[in-house]
């Protein structure tokens, strides 16, 4: 690598150094020197590194990930970090694993139990897939009979809650699957009895009683505009008003509206 032009005194070819023209030089850095083919080679021959495992380039300063190139940006670590140190991913911001390939969805990763609501997969960086009938950024938001939970005016009839998908937890005096059955005095709408079946239950205690039925629970009727429980009127005085305009007349009065009393049989 050299030529001996006097006693003891090597002429170098280029590239190598040394008084025996021993040492050769890589990209500027003597072999010698602990900086030479960035700390992570050998340099064998003038600007000729032989690199160590999982370092390569010219100069050995692309190291390998998980047999990736460094600068190979789309795939090293995913395409979501950077290959710093061979088989070294420092990933970004929201996402972890061995070579960067676990997301994170608002904070919880993704192979976590409790990730997006428990009820998700999270695909991408803050991207819940959600299953059938969870809605929303976290799938925290569950359906009922195709009304959104948040939707308080119209889910589960406006008179309950849909705290898991096609389950309404209804308010008191409501009934049925989408809450949609008010009850009046203990009876649900959908009985016959209710309202003393002569109404209808229209809400929670709440009756639309039929022509000449009146109260609270439609139990009063009338007879000839008389309320049955005015008893000292009705009937004249001397019968029970048990159906609209139907007297029944006490032993002795006679009558429509008992008004005709009888003597002596």
């Amino acid at each position: 690598t050299g030529t001996c032009v006097d006693a003891n005194t090597c002429l170098c070819n280029d590239g190598w150094f040394g008084t025996t023209c021993a040492v050769p030089r890589c990209y500027g850095i003597l072999a010698n020197s602990s900086l030479v083919c960035n700390t992570v080679g050998t340099c064998t021959q003038p600007d000729t590194c032989v690199c160590n495992a999982n370092w390569k380039g010219n100069q050995c300063t692309v190291p390998q990930c998980f047999g990736v190139l460094g600068n190979n940006t789309a795939q090293v670590c995913s395409g979501r970090g950077s290959c710093l140190q061979p088989d070294t991913c420092s990933c970004q911001s929201g996402y972890a694993g061995t070579i960067c390939q676990t997301p994170s969805c608002f904070g919880i990763s993704a192979n976590a139990s409790n990730v997006c609501n428990g009820v998700g997969t999270c695909t991408e960086l803050n991207t819940c897939v959600c299953i059938a009938n969870w809605k929303g950024p976290t799938c925290s938001v569950p359906q009922c009979f195709g009304i959104l939970a948040n939707n308080t005016a119209q889910v589960c009839s406006g008179r309950g809650t849909c705290t898991q998908p096609d389950t309404c937890v209804c308010q008191p005096g409501h009934k049925g699957t989408i809450c949609q059955t008010p009850i009046c005095y203990g009876l649900l709408a959908n009985s016959t009895n209710v309202c003393s079946g002569v109404g209808t239950c229209i809400d929670v205690d709440t009756c639309l009683c039929n022509a000449n039925w009146f109260g609270y629970n439609c139990s009063v009727t009338q007879c000839f505009g008389i309320m049955a429980n005015s008893t000292a009127q009705v009937c004249s005085g001397h019968g029970q008003c048990n159906s609209p305009n139907q007297c029944l007349c006490n032993n002795g009065w006679f009558g429509t509206n008992c008004e005709t009393p009888r003597c002596f049989g």
